[in-house]
């Protein structure tokens, strides 16, 4: 994954940086991944999440456990969010912007897809 953030107002006119956490699981079994992506004002980042191990992550909504939430995912989303972890998250106003989102594994083949055909697939 690849972000990048323009400034973020807040309060009376001072930027803050935005703290984007990755979340994936179900409306019923949601974990957050611990560790903050601070996407770089004006540039693009790539940024890694590990999906392995249940170490670092946080469920945020409903019960499960890790392994359950990853084999019944139904949503994925980036927000940004400060400690302590709990839904629902900071609010914030500012933009964000998300290229090359990948979920995959070792027995999973990449496939290039552009955003025109992701859209084809939906109408």
């Amino acid at each position: 994954m690849r972000s990048r953030q323009r400034s973020v107002p807040l309060g009376w006119g001072a930027d803050e940086p935005l703290e984007v956490h990755f979340s994936i699981g179900s409306t019923t079994n949601f974990w957050q991944y611990n560790a903050v992506f601070t996407p770089p004002a004006q540039a693009w980042q790539e940024f890694s999440v590990g999906l392995t191990s249940a170490a670092g992550w946080t469920r945020i909504i409903g019960s499960g456990t890790f392994d359950d939430a990853l084999r019944s995912v139904t949503r994925v989303h980036l927000r940004h969010d400060l400690a302590p972890y709990v839904h629902p998250p900071n609010t914030l106003a500012g933009d964000f912007g998300v290229d090359n989102l990948s979920l995959l594994d070792a027995t999973t083949a990449a496939r290039g897809s552009t955003w025109g055909r992701i859209k084809s697939l939906y109408r």
